[in-house]
């Protein structure tokens, strides 16, 4: 239910996530040190997040997004960078679009992220296609082509090709819907294309 992030310096960072099996969503982001064998911590989520998305960017930092609050209950569209020079978090523009387990990509330009996909209201909720994209630039995001099915992460294999064009493969697109579809973002254009399938649907797939 947390993020858990390598980090270039050799440490991790821990994100968020559940305190126990009931309803106990945490703030709190913590780094392990393996060279002391210890855990600190360090700045916190100005609200608790569990299932939330993170992605280690070229430069090191960490972009963070998502997730929902389980003591609410509360589904959350915030965005933040994590700077391991600083330990430090930067708010950034809300997403617009609360979700848990969204996909989320850098562009390999490094002016760019897309974040795609995710749930809202859990297992029997709602499954988005909806596509937005973060400039560093602009400080902004921007809506982009959705997806042509659903996408939750953790119930697809969502991977980065040598072609730099993201793909989604097989994975859950509803509480009792799995698709064989592969689908392809291009950064170009902001497009999803459908380009084949698998033999058969799966899903926890990695």
């Amino acid at each position: 239910r947390h993020s858990l992030i390598a980090l270039n310096d050799g440490r991790a960072l821990a994100i968020g996530g559940l305190m126990n099996l009931s309803v106990a969503t945490t703030a709190s982001c913590e780094l392990y040190d393996p060279a002391t064998g210890t855990w600190s911590f360090t700045d916190s989520l100005p609200e608790p997040s569990e299932i939330n998305s993170a992605l280690k960017l070229p430069d090191g930092r960490v972009f963070i997004a998502g997730g929902a609050d389980a003591n609410i209950p509360k589904y959350l569209d915030f965005a933040f960078l994590f700077d391991p020079t600083t330990n430090t978090l930067q708010r950034l523009p809300d997403m617009g679009y609360a979700r848990t387990g969204l996909v989320i990509y850098c562009n390999p330009s490094e002016d760019t992220l897309m974040a795609c996909g995710g749930n809202w209201g859990g297992f029997n909720g709602y499954y988005f296609r909806t596509t937005v994209v973060y400039s560093f630039a602009t400080n902004k995001w921007t809506l982009a082509d959705s997806s042509i099915e659903p996408h939750d992460n953790g119930q697809t294999l969502a991977i980065e090709m040598p072609d730099n064009k993201p793909l989604l493969v097989s994975g859950r697109t509803g509480p009792n819907t799995l698709t064989q579809n592969i689908e392809r973002f291009d950064w170009n254009t902001g497009a999803w294309t459908h380009i084949g399938q698998v033999f058969r649907a799966q899903w926890h797939c990695y």
